[in-house]
């Protein structure tokens, strides 16, 4: 291998598109700025990477991520040991590319709403410059291990997706199962307002168990109790007169994904016969998947419906 490739870290996971025309309804489950949201979410930032030659650095387990990808492997300090100055840019650009867009919906096609869509494009724009600087192959902004992480996160997410949305009812992966726990052990979030550097270590640890209680997989009866909960919360709509049983083989049935690249899922309805139908099952999805599989600000949302639907090959 020359230098060129060795230097190279793998990217985004695209799924090879099942080709074809589809008379059933299509709809797309898409994260929102996924890049800038993970970077957020595992305070990815130059100033909370652990350097592994800094002997001095000494932090325990649960205050750092452990990222492993690409590269091998890399640590960042969380949340609760320093906030990240990358982290906190980005929030501050996600919040103002957020006001922009209601803007745009206010104003509409109007100079003024135009106006405000190109500030969002802009703010979006620099936003996900942020892992474009990191990822350069040189310079003073690049460092390898923050790009490498962001993407090993984003193919996890996005194949995290597509098993959860199109296998509903079924067992979940372990290896998948792994990745989806790292979410839910992030410190210092709404849910545990508690600062782990101001309190004893065993309070700290009381807390974090008692928050992680049921988010943490440990076997496949406390996986299917999680679900049943998310189910409860979001239900996976019923047709009239559908038994149970009848409900739970139309889902295994119906749903399949026809194509993903980098942050969104097309998935397959093949038996919902009406837009209101599919609408309704994508936004059941998209809540319970942000919900019970992601940290926020990560999230998905659902984003339209395609009917009929003709998949070309790229």
């Amino acid at each position: 291998k020359n230098n060129v490739e060795e230097d190279q870290y793998k990217g985004a996971t695209v799924i090879d598109p099942i080709t074809g025309f589809y008379v059933d309804p299509i709809f797309t489950l898409d994260f929102t700025s996924l890049y800038p949201t993970i970077m957020i979410a595992h305070n990815f930032c130059y100033c909370t990477w652990i350097n592994p030659e800094d002997q001095n650095v000494k932090l325990l387990t649960h205050q750092m991520y452990r990222i492993n990808n690409d590269q091998g492997v890399d640590h960042f300090a969380k949340q609760s040991v320093r906030i990240g100055v990358f982290p906190m840019v980005l929030e501050a650009l996600l919040a103002a590319r957020n006001k922009a867009k209601e803007m745009v919906k206010k104003h509409g096609k109007t100079p003024k709403g135009k106006m405000y869509d190109l500030r969002q494009l802009a703010l979006k724009l620099i936003a996900n410059g942020g892992y474009g600087m990191a990822g350069a192959k040189k310079g003073l902004l690049a460092l390898r291990a923050i790009s490498a992480s962001v993407t090993r996160i984003g193919r996890e997410g996005i194949d995290t997706v597509a098993q959860v949305a199109t296998r509903p009812y079924l067992p979940f992966p372990r290896s998948f199962v792994e990745f989806a726990d790292q979410y839910h052990a992030r410190v210092k979030t709404k849910d545990w307002p508690m600062d782990p550097m101001k309190h004893k270590p065993e309070e700290v640890e009381a807390v974090r168990m008692a928050y992680l209680k049921n988010r943490l997989v440990e076997s496949s009866e406390q996986y299917e109790k999680r679900c049943q909960e998310a189910r409860a919360a979001y239900p996976i709509p019923r047709l009239p007169d559908e038994t149970l049983e009848q409900h739970r083989d139309r889902i295994l049935e119906t749903i399949d994904f026809v194509y993903g690249d980098t942050d969104s899922i097309m998935v397959l309805c093949k038996k919902c016969k009406t837009a209101e139908d599919a609408m309704k099952l994508g936004k059941a999805m998209a809540l319970w998947i942000t919900k019970y599989f992601f940290h926020p600000p990560m999230a998905i949302l659902f984003e339209k419906i395609y009917w009929p639907f003709i998949l070309f090959a790229k």
